[in-house]
């Protein structure tokens, strides 16, 4: 018994009846992850987690007779001799080859890891592998938790600054408000009436729709709770409101006596001319005369086509708009006669008198069945020079068949109904932007227009 010898350090004799350890192989050499010290009955003890002994410290390594059977080797014999984990890699107890375990996503492995460490918040682990980042900060617009190794984004009505554990709520905006609401403070609101909230309005009463996304309620309109561009309210015909801000129908006056007005949202009613009076509903104004027809552009009452006013002396009345109009009748007359301004018959030869044109005569034009005085020059500068000409009334009609009346630069655009059966167009179009209408005559009790582009 005294010529047994204790087991050789880096080895584990297991049992007995052990010849020469080296002869043997790998049977007798100490497990991976693990040391072995000399002598006798000693096993093999596991190295502590965060260190490893792997095959570089293994008993494979050439050793010489006298190392093994003196006792002097370099295999691991004590816990000096287990190595420090490398980073990025954990090393359990008893861990042999150092790289079997790489650190997993979501955590971090530090030097001398026996496991791996969870990723803490605000940070991402992606784990060991090629390319991968150990730790790194959460960036901006992302948040992420204790053990991330993938950031994950920020919701809508988040705020995630760099390095976020987690989202955060943000108070709103006035983007997040849909039209006909505003934002106050941190909700949003119903827009109040006598305002519209376009989109984005930050303000309960807006007043700039460029800096506060809204307006107050225009003209002629009325803007209940939570208006919109597109569900502005106009007054109805027969009513009218100066001036901003109306809440409701109640805020559109109805017209007031004498007056009427036949269009919606419209901030002004029109007086109804002599001879006329407002309908009940205060939408149109009806001629008191019969056979006439109110005529907005003029603001009075004419004879419907066919008909005529009375002719009566000043000492009868001085207006005839409230008298009946007529049927026109034209004479017939001889031939050596026409129909003067009076629409009765004259003599053709008395246009040549001395009685006729203020003394001077005139002559009778055949084409156009009247008579011209002489005394009156042909150049139309006389009737009318250059500032005259500028203020004079000027009609045209533009392409779109309307009539657009013109003086001093100024013009008006009026439909063709707004003449009323006064004017009688018979076929006339306008091939370009307008036409000036030159001339005027009556046919049938009608005015007929001829026109001239322009």
């Amino acid at each position: 018994m005294n010529d047994c010898l204790p087991c050789k350090a880096g080895f584990y004799c297991f049992e007995s009846g052990i010849g020469n350890l080296v002869s043997s192989g790998d049977k007798y050499k100490c497990p991976p992850g693990h040391f072995c010290q000399s002598g006798y009955n000693y096993k093999p003890v596991t190295c502590i987690g965060g260190s490893y002994i792997d095959d570089l410290t293994s008993p494979t390594q050439a050793i010489t007779f006298e190392q093994v059977f003196v006792g002097s080797t370099n295999i691991a014999d004590s816990i000096e001799d287990c190595g420090f984990c490398p980073r990025g890699y954990m090393c359990p107890p008893g861990t042999g080859y150092r790289y079997s375990n790489p650190c997993p996503p979501g955590y971090f492995c530090p030097p001398g890891s026996g496991y791996p460490v969870l990723c803490p918040p605000g940070y991402f682990c992606e784990g060991t592998c090629s390319g991968c980042k150990e730790s790194e900060e959460c960036p901006e617009g992302f948040f992420c938790e204790a053990g991330t190794a993938i950031p994950k984004p920020c919701g809508a009505q988040e705020v995630c600054p760099k390095g976020s554990a987690g989202p955060s709520v943000r108070g709103l905006r006035a983007e997040d408000c849909a039209p006909g609401t505003y934002l106050n403070v941190d909700d949003c609101f119903t827009c109040e009436p006598g305002f519209v909230c376009v989109e984005f309005t930050n303000q309960k009463y807006p007043i700039s729709l460029e800096k506060e996304g809204g307006y107050q309620c225009p003209v002629g309109h009325f803007c209940p709770s939570g208006t919109t561009k597109d569900t502005i309210k106009k007054c109805p015909v027969g009513t009218f409101r100066r001036t901003l801000g109306g809440k409701s129908i109640e805020d559109c006056e109805v017209c007031p006596e004498n007056s009427a007005q036949n269009r919606e949202g419209s901030n002004v009613c029109i007086l109804c001319g002599q001879g006329s009076a407002p309908s009940k509903d205060r939408s149109t104004c009806n001629c008191l005369g019969a056979f006439r027809t109110w005529q907005s552009s003029t603001n009075s009452c004419v004879c419907q086509t066919g008909y005529m006013a009375a002719v009566i002396t000043q000492e009868q009345q001085t207006s005839t708009q409230n008298l009946d109009c007529r049927p026109l009748i034209e004479p017939i007359c001889p031939d050596d006669q026409f129909v003067n301004n009076e629409n009765r018959c004259q003599l053709k030869s008395d246009c040549a008198s001395s009685a006729y044109c203020n003394g001077e005569g005139g002559q009778y034009d055949e084409e156009l069945d009247n008579c011209f005085c002489n005394n009156m020059p042909n150049e139309p500068t006389f009737f009318c020079d250059a500032q005259c000409s500028l203020e004079a009334l000027k009609a045209f009609f533009t392409k779109d068949g309307k009539i657009e009346l013109n003086s001093a630069g100024r013009s008006r655009v009026f439909e063709k109904e707004d003449f009323g059966e006064a004017l009688y167009l018979d076929g006339l179009a306008c091939p370009i932007q307008r036409c000036q209408i030159m001339s005027r005559r009556l046919v049938d009790g009608r005015m007929v227009a001829s026109e001239e582009a322009s």
